[in-house]
């Protein structure tokens, strides 16, 4: 799952049609361009998260291409030329197992209800999958009127298909547990909605929010960037192992390439794979 937040937590991606139709359209030129299958997304004002299958190790492209594209189009939609993403590096999180899959799912179609924004996920006007997923229909946008030009190389239409990894079982399967799970966790947002005696903004409320504010809530600084989620312990130690031996590995071939030496890299090198040629083990 990657996510990543706008500079200064500013809501320079309030859920309005044209953020919507940009996010999208970048997501799916991302997305066909490096080979990465998204599987979900949702874009808060602020940040978005986005589920992908990554079969040929095209994390770092992918991100690239997707990261840079809503930038450059989105600052020259509000009229900014200052930076648009915070400047740390965006989180990207191994979802080990099915499990932890749906959970992140349910977790990012929930977002603006647990925000008490909206009543449902679906309701969400922003970039949200939580529909295209449960229907298993695809979404087509047109290329954006700003930023891109009428006779360049962007196609005037992309499809964003969500797909579904086989290793992961029936998506039918999948798709009953994610409602499943939205349920639940809009059930608990209600009765704390209830217990403060809030009420939800209202789609409506939330694309007209100043793109230029912020939270006026302090976050909390210093938190963890887990790198790896796993609900089942012997699973995410498995994981964690497996990670520890990957920078290892890389590590003693880096340092083989260094004196010159034959060097054969552990699968997941990316970019001296990408643009040094380095022998990768297969």
């Amino acid at each position: 799952m990657i996510t990543r937040r706008c500079t200064g937590r500013m809501h320079l991606l309030r859920p309005d049609a044209a953020t919507t139709q940009t996010f999208l359209y970048c997501l799916a030129h991302a997305a066909e361009q490096t080979g990465v299958t998204v599987l979900f997304s949702v874009a808060m004002s602020n940040h978005h998260h986005t589920i992908i299958y990554d079969p040929e190790d095209s994390l770092s492209e992918f991100m690239r291409y997707l990261h840079g594209l809503v930038a450059r189009a989105m600052n020259w939609l509000r009229g900014r030329e200052e930076i648009f993403w915070e400047k740390v590096q965006p989180n990207a999180t191994h979802l080990v197992d099915l499990a932890d899959v749906l959970a992140r799912m349910a977790y990012a179609a929930v977002n603006p209800v647990k925000a008490q924004l909206v009543e449902h996920a679906e309701h969400w006007p922003g970039v949200n999958t939580t529909d295209a997923f449960l229907r298993g229909t695809s979404l087509t946008v047109q290329r954006p009127a700003h930023f891109f030009r009428d006779d360049g190389d962007m196609p005037e239409h992309l499809t964003l298909t969500l797909g579904w990894p086989e290793h992961l079982g029936p998506v039918q399967e999948a798709r009953q547990a994610v409602r499943g799970l939205i349920a639940d966790l809009e059930a608990r947002a209600r009765q704390d909605r209830v217990s403060q005696g809030r009420r939800v903004l209202g789609a409506d409320a939330a694309r007209r929010v100043d793109f230029n504010s912020r939270p006026s809530t302090r976050e909390p600084r210093r938190r963890l960037r887990p790198t790896i989620a796993a609900g089942d312990s012997a699973a995410r130690i498995a994981a964690i192992l497996s990670y520890r031996a990957f920078r290892e590995a890389y590590r003693a071939a880096r340092e083989r390439l260094i004196k010159g030496l034959s060097a054969l890299f552990p699968p997941g090198t990316y970019w001296l794979r990408r643009n040094a040629g380095v022998a990768v083990l297969e």
